[in-house]
């Protein structure tokens, strides 16, 4: 883990987060993730899935149709044991690039996520992409337990979140009994950690908690307050328990 100069934030460089996306995220997923790691000291880069085919033109374009520039592109020779943290925001693309069962570089993309939580990494997936990651094998290979996802799954992948995740899973419609709070789950695996939220109402609390994983409780518990975020530092530790 590297330690860096103070950021604009004034929080000590924590460490490392890819923030890994494709055309068609959702900017809340995206940016509010963004926002609150740089906020608690990490380094974050954005890491285009997409681009890689056409590194020429390597813009990522949201859900609203904001353009930018990623950070890096993610190919064959990128690695994950580089960062701290994988954080993978919703988008209704996904189900169609990550389900693809040719493409090399998906494929690697999966087995490599695989890789690096067993090897102890922390995996985050907001929204549709619990629920792609359960559909295509990778948090069975994981054993992953406990996860939650969008609330319409079928909608995207044709399966229930049931039948996804099994009846130990915490279904996203428990949050329409208990609109109060959003829903992020935390799985502690015998390696790594993969923590899942329930969509874009979720992500702040997703991206804090996260982050408490790895950078000093005292640095997230500063930057919730500096956001006004409706976020109780004493809810993140009883999730993490």
């Amino acid at each position: 883990m590297r330690m860096s100069d103070k950021d604009e934030f004034g929080a000590e460089n924590a460490g490392r987060v890819s923030i890994t996306l494709l055309d068609g995220c959702e900017d809340v997923e995206t940016f509010g993730a963004l926002d609150v790691y740089k906020r608690c000291g990490f380094d974050t880069k954005m890491v285009s899935l997409e681009a890689q085919e056409l590194p020429s033109s390597a813009v990522v374009t949201t859900k609203c149709g904001i353009k930018f520039e990623p950070d890096e592109l993610y190919n064959l020779n990128f690695t994950l044991d580089d960062f701290d943290i994988v954080h993978i925001p919703g988008g209704a693309v996904l189900p169609s690039y990550l389900s693809k069962k040719n493409g090399r570089t998906v494929v690697n993309f999966m087995d490599a996520l695989v890789e690096y939580v067993q090897a102890g990494g922390i995996l985050a997936a907001n929204c549709i992409t619990p629920a792609i990651l359960a559909k295509t094998g990778v948090f069975k290979k994981l054993g992953v337990k406990r996860a939650t996802s969008y609330a319409d799954v079928v909608d995207f992948v044709g399966d229930t979140f049931e039948k996804l995740f099994g009846s130990s899973a915490i279904w996203a419609g428990e949050f329409e009994k208990s609109v109060d709070e959003p829903l992020v789950v935390v799985d502690k695996l015998n390696s790594g950690v993969v923590t899942t939220a329930n969509g874009p109402g979720a992500t702040l609390e997703h991206a804090f908690l996260t982050a408490s994983l790895v950078c000093d409780e005292v640095v997230v518990s500063a930057q919730i307050r500096n956001m006004a975020a409706h976020i109780r530092v004493e809810a993140l530790k009883e999730v993490l328990r």
